[in-house]
């Protein structure tokens, strides 16, 4: 895993900008502005989740086994696989809840022309999405299906099925044992079970679509969105003031 310095070595030079650029004013309301700022934090959250889930991922065991390198391995990016379906969740509720401030000339007029083909593509579908546009493809079905579903909530109807696919009743098969660890510590403890589970909500939605195995199409289609959110915040800012360069400390 890459240290807190390494990954802010990785990062472009600093920049500052007119505060006033979120503000409303010439024209731009200050409804535009609150959604940009929140486009903004969403992608943060979305980086720093995709980070953790692509570092996780340079560290796979080489081969599946039934032990706690391979526990901790799937569980860590199952957990990171549902950060993400939540924060598509609230990306997904954000764009519906302001369909009408995405109207907005200053938006459709000087933001949306800056971006290049790919973006405007990704955006369009996002859009589709969140208000609910039936899907053409097998994967933004399954995106649809994230951003409306509770596949991370705690309470999510579909837990009991998933666990009795992974842990069929009577069964004597090794692989379909529940398994645990429990130490005396929190770093010490880990339900396998309850990882395998999680795992299975999202990879029995991905076989139906002919998705599976979900890992790799999943995190390039989320990475696109989280992508396309940074050029839209970077051309909003950049419609609205120049930019200076920012000495660090």
């Amino acid at each position: 895993m890459k240290t807190t310095a390494e990954r802010a070595a990785a990062l472009g030079s600093i920049h500052g900008f007119d505060s006033n650029a979120l503000r409303a004013g010439d024209g731009v309301s200050q409804e535009l502005c609150d959604l940009i700022l929140a486009f903004a934090l969403i992608f943060n959250d979305c980086r720093d989740i995709l980070l953790w889930h692509e570092e996780t991922q340079g560290e796979a065991p080489k081969a599946q086994a039934l032990n706690r390198l391979s526990g901790e391995y799937g569980g860590t990016i199952t957990h990171t696989f549902r950060l993400l379906a939540a924060v598509l969740h609230e990306l997904g509720e954000l764009v519906q809840k302001n369909s009408q401030v995405l109207n907005d000339p200053f938006f459709r007029d000087k933001v949306l022309p800056k971006l290049d083909k790919d973006a405007r593509e990704r955006w369009e579908r996002l859009e589709a999405l969140a208000r609910g546009k039936k899907a053409e493809k097998p994967l933004d079905d399954l995106l649809y299906y994230l951003r409306n579903k509770s596949v991370y909530h705690y309470d999510a109807p579909d837990l009991r099925p998933a666990y009795d696919r992974k842990f069929p009743p009577g069964s004597s098969e090794r692989a379909e044992q529940p398994l645990v660890s429990v130490g005396n510590t929190v770093r010490g403890t880990r339900w396998y079970f309850a990882d395998a589970v999680a795992y299975d909500l999202l990879e029995s939605e991905a076989a139906t679509r002919g998705l599976a195995p979900l890992g790799p199409k999943l995190s390039k289609a989320l990475t696109d969105l989280v992508v396309t959110l940074a050029r839209i915040v970077e051309a909003f800012l950049q419609a609205r003031t120049p930019w200076t360069e920012f000495r660090e400390d």
